[in-house]
């Protein structure tokens, strides 16, 4: 039997954020070539408790350029400053350490990093001396204690595809970050986030933005320029208006979460045309928008039906029929 929230379809399972991009190494030595015939440098799960600054100087006078190293889980409270001597890495992780700064020298001469990984550390802040690495395309920063993005930390980083800082203390974001126009993936949940930018219009190639679980009262009508968003997070937050175009150009979107905000009404719901996923319960929505009828690759609907909600339109006992009912219902009242 279907619960309340559930009476106009099950909700879909949440979005798992994405695995990096490149396997782990496992070995018994440090240096291995098992990644593409490239060397790198495994010392992930506690191997780093060996010599960590010798070994890494040994690797940077060898004769094959590292370009892999993972330092993940050795409870690491700083990095060494030889680092920096690798610098024709491609992929350095140090995810899952106790590390409370990075230190900037690391990254001058890392011009070929790709992929830097930092996640559930301890950090504050993340020094701008990373914006040397002008190939850096992903850069996962996901549970820290960051306040603040230095300003000009993203003004280099133009080819950056994913950003995750999600589960952070952020309040603000830097203006630089919506210069990154290639992004895909903005990963921004579990902050304090209290306004996003009208520059979000900037970033047209977004595909997956996740802003749950902030403190947003509102979006601006520019996040409707995002043609290309598949899906768009904003549960959790205090949104209690959308402007009734917001959504106008977002043709391709196919998940939408707006569920535990403050809405009394929806905006218009129209202009998307590939969405299959709907997220609106725990809000006091009072009445459907019609063009929640229009939608005709829509799966799944979950809204509040129960004794408490606020819903007079359609009457509950339609929406408890399912969401071809709401639909129909919604269609004939146009």
């Amino acid at each position: 039997m279907l619960s309340n929230k559930e009476a106009a379809g099950r909700p879909s399972s949440s979005h798992a954020r994405p695995e990096a991009p490149f396997p782990l190494i496992r070995s018994k030595s440090y240096l291995t070539r098992d990644v593409e015939d490239k060397v790198g440098i495994d010392l992930a799960y506690g191997k780093a408790a060996a010599d960590l600054v010798n070994v890494i100087r040994e690797a940077a006078t060898s004769i094959s350029p590292i370009q892999y190293i993972y330092l993940q889980k050795n409870d690491l409270e700083k990095l060494p400053p030889e680092l920096g001597l690798l610098n024709s890495l491609v992929h350095m992780d140090v995810s899952f350490n106790n590390l409370d700064e990075l230190p900037g020298l690391i990254f001058r001469d890392l011009h070929q990093l790709r992929f830097f990984g930092a996640q559930s550390n301890q950090l504050s802040r993340v020094p701008e001396e990373l914006g040397f690495c002008t190939d850096l395309t992903q850069l996962r920063l996901f549970k820290n204690s960051i306040d603040q993005l230095a300003e000009k930390l993203f003004s280099t980083l133009l080819h950056l595809e994913l950003l995750d800082v999600a589960l952070n203390n952020l309040t603000t974001l830097p203006a630089d970050l919506f210069l990154c126009w290639k992004l895909k993936k903005l990963y921004l949940s579990h902050n304090r986030l209290r306004a996003l930018s009208p520059a979000i219009r900037n970033l047209r190639q977004l595909k997956h933005l996740d802003l749950s679980h902030n403190e947003l009262q509102t979006l601006p009508k520019e996040v409707g320029n995002l043609e290309n968003l598949l899906v768009l997070d904003v549960s959790g937050n205090k949104i209690h208006h959308l402007p009734q175009d917001v959504f106008a150009n977002m043709c391709a979107l196919q998940f939408l979460d707006l569920r535990r905000n403050k809405l009394s009404e929806l905006p218009s719901l129209s202009r998307l045309e590939s969405l299959s996923t709907l997220h609106v319960d725990d809000n006091p929505i009072e009445v459907l928008t019609p063009s929640l009828g229009e939608l005709e690759k829509l799966e799944t609907l979950t809204l509040d039906v129960g004794t408490s909600s606020r819903l007079q339109s359609p009457p509950k006992e339609i929406c408890r029929q399912g969401l071809k009912a709401i639909q129909a219902r919604l269609r004939s009242r146009q």
